[in-house]
């Protein structure tokens, strides 16, 4: 079982990523949903999960920066530091 710290913050990171999700699927936005879909859905807070998603996210931030939105950066770097406090 997780400690609710853990849980909520796994909660927010599962919220924040289905509103990228459905956003990037109304945009058409295939390369942005591949990074994504490479590290979600996290199924629990593993070290090795969090690292996935985020070097997924760094490397989407790096090498693709034209495909997210102002907001959407907005939301990933919600994500950044969520999942960063587990690392």
């Amino acid at each position: 079982m997780l400690p609710d710290s853990k849980s909520q913050g796994l909660s927010l990171v599962d919220e924040v990523c289905m509103i990228l999700f459905d956003g990037w699927c109304e945009r058409r936005n295939v390369t942005a949903l591949a990074y994504l879909m490479h590290a979600w859905p996290l199924v629990d807070d593993d070290v090795l999960l969090v690292r996935r998603m985020l070097q997924s996210l760094r490397e989407l931030e790096k090498y693709h920066p034209d495909a997210l939105l102002e907001n959407e950066l907005v939301l990933v770097g919600l994500l950044w530091s969520s999942l960063a406090a587990w690392e």
